[in-house]
C-alpha cells in the first residue's frame, strides 16, 4: 500500500458488505488502522471452499462500489 489514504480506502471497502451501517464500518476501519487485529475461533488448517461465481461476482461489486464512492 502506497499510503495511509490508500490503506484505509482498502479497509474501508473489505469491511464493507452492504448490510452492515457504515458507522459500523467506519468503527472497525478505525480499529484497524490502530492495530485491533479480530481474532478468529476455528480451524485455520482447514480449506475453505472457493467462492461461488454469485458470491465473487457479489464482492467485486462491493468492492468497485466502495472505491468509487472513496473518490
Amino acid at each position: 500500500m502506497i499510503n495511509g489514504l490508500y490503506r484505509s480506502l482498502l479497509f474501508e471497502a473489505l469491511c464493507r458488505d452492504g448490510a452492515t451501517p457504515r458507522s459500523r464500518v467506519a468503527h472497525e476501519v478505525s480499529a484497524l488502522e490502530e492495530g485491533d487485529i479480530p481474532l478468529f475461533f476455528g480451524s485455520t488448517s482447514a480449506p475453505r471452499p472457493p467462492l461461488t461465481d454469485r458470491a465473487l461476482h457479489r464482492s467485486l461489486s462491493i468492492l468497485r462500489e466502495a472505491i468509487k464512492e472513496s473518490f
